[in-house]
């Protein structure tokens, strides 16, 4: 099996509450194994949401799971049973940060 690993979020710091999309989603059609980690060094918790769809563009996926809280000052893995050809996450503050940064990572390992 090969792993690919990709940056949906690089060190991005965020000082708003509007929602975030990823440049880019994973792309699921061959995959066998997925999932994604999350680094949310903000002082503040972030809700990072599972969204997906039939094509690859961020901005045309939908919601397709539960939100996550991932605490400030936390790395957290986001593992899910969830099949779309391509998935991602999209990230939100309740409260605006006023430090830190976010990084979250996706992995897939593709089926030989």
């Amino acid at each position: 099996m090969t792993e690919i690993r990709v940056k949906l979020f690089d060190r991005l710091k965020i000082r708003d509450t509007n929602a975030k999309y990823p440049a880019m989603l994973l792309d699921l059609r061959d995959a066998e194994y997925w999932g994604f980690e999350v680094d949310n060094s903000h002082d503040q918790n972030a809700t990072v949401s599972l969204i997906g769809g039939s094509v690859g563009v961020p901005g045309s996926a939908g919601n397709v799971g539960a939100d996550v809280t991932v605490n400030s000052a936390t790395v957290e893995p986001i593992a899910t049973d969830i099949w779309l050809p391509f998935l991602g996450l999209k990230v939100a503050f309740a409260t605006a940060p006023t430090s830190g940064e976010i990084t979250i990572t996706g992995f897939v390992k593709r089926k030989r």
